[in-house]
């Protein structure tokens, strides 16, 4: 049964959230202030495929460059840039894609994250303009679904301006262990942040989804939101954090979230974690545990932050992995 007949009769009894959040993302600032962004006038990338019926389309909101250290790794010192340079990075820099994920499936428009949204300024915010080329505008979409309660999961959520949803239609789903962890003092003990990062990326995250309370719907963590899209459960970088299985017909797509931040260390050294992982130990079996399921049954897999459209597939070598990037006709 799809979200409309299924949900949206309550949507007329629904208060628009009314609360306010802060201007910026700050548990991203130190990374951000050391960011390369991407120029405000370079057009942001859309990457249409088929998932069987299903018509999927990738949005690059933004991308940044940042160092390494201190944020993407906790691997020792000086391993993590041989990594690099043995893949031909000789800069020990990270660059991360944010890919949002828009799902067309039926009369359904549903979106997998909300994107960074104007928290990151210049590095991010063009997920709004890229749907309307698309030929989508925000009232037309009808599911946003949160993966986790990080900044440029949530940023693009809510009008900064207007304090009211980006998607005023839309139903918007995230899982009741996330809600609840955000929601009841964070603990964030276990993460590598600095104290301060701690606090502000805690108030921050509980802002952002009591800005839309009364529009979420709080779902189970293996929970299936409507035929062809299932949650998968895939904790530690978050306790709530999900992943997302996509079928249609004979063909699965198995989209990681932020399972992998970067498509060369934490695949060359999957024990690798980064400071926002609120449990690291639990980050890593979940990406063992993704990337044995990907490369043992073959799928096709999608990632947030991997280069651009963000698919591809996961092969094993060695004691890790490799990512294999897909390649689209122009």
């Amino acid at each position: 049964m799809d979200f409309s007949r299924r949900h949206f009769l309550r949507r007329a009894g629904v208060a628009a959230a009314a609360a306010v959040f802060l201007p910026r993302f700050a548990g991203y600032d130190r990374a951000l202030a050391q960011a390369t962004s991407v120029p405000a006038q370079k057009p942001w990338n859309t990457q249409s495929f088929s998932i069987g019926a299903i018509r999927a389309t990738s949005f690059r909101d933004g991308t940044f460059v940042s160092p390494v250290r201190p944020i993407w790794t906790n691997a020792p010192e000086g391993e993590a840039e041989a990594v690099l340079q043995a893949a031909g990075f000789p800069d020990n820099n990270v660059t991360l894609s944010f890919n949002v994920l828009l799902l067309e499936i039926g009369s359904e428009k549903i979106l997998l994250d909300g994107g960074y949204g104007p928290l990151a300024g210049s590095a991010a915010g063009g997920l709004a303009g890229a749907l309307r080329a698309y030929g989508i505008a925000p009232e037309q979409v009808t599911g946003v679904v949160l993966s986790h309660a990080h900044g440029d999961h949530y940023g693009g959520l809510v009008d900064l301006v207007t304090g009211k949803p980006s998607y005023p239609n839309a139903h918007h789903f995230v899982t009741k262990t996330e809600y609840a962890f955000w929601t009841g003092g964070a603990d964030l003990s276990k993460s590598a942040l600095p104290a301060d990062q701690k606090r502000t990326t805690a108030e921050q995250s509980l802002k952002a989804l009591r800005a839309l309370d009364g529009k979420w719907e709080k779902v189970d963590a293996n929970q299936k939101l409507v035929d062809g899209l299932e949650l998968i459960p895939a904790p530690g970088h978050t306790p709530g954090h999900s992943g997302f299985l996509i079928s249609s017909g004979k063909e699965q797509v198995l989209h990681m979230v932020d399972a992998a931040h970067n498509h060369i260390l934490m695949f060359a050294r999957p024990e690798w974690t980064m400071a926002y992982d609120t449990d690291p130990a639990q980050a890593v079996a979940t990406r063992r545990r993704l990337f044995d399921r990907a490369a043992a049954d073959k799928l096709r897999v999608m990632s947030y932050h991997l280069p651009f459209p963000g698919t591809g597939r996961i092969v094993a070598e060695g004691k890790g992995y490799k990512w294999l990037g897909e390649v689209f006709p122009a």
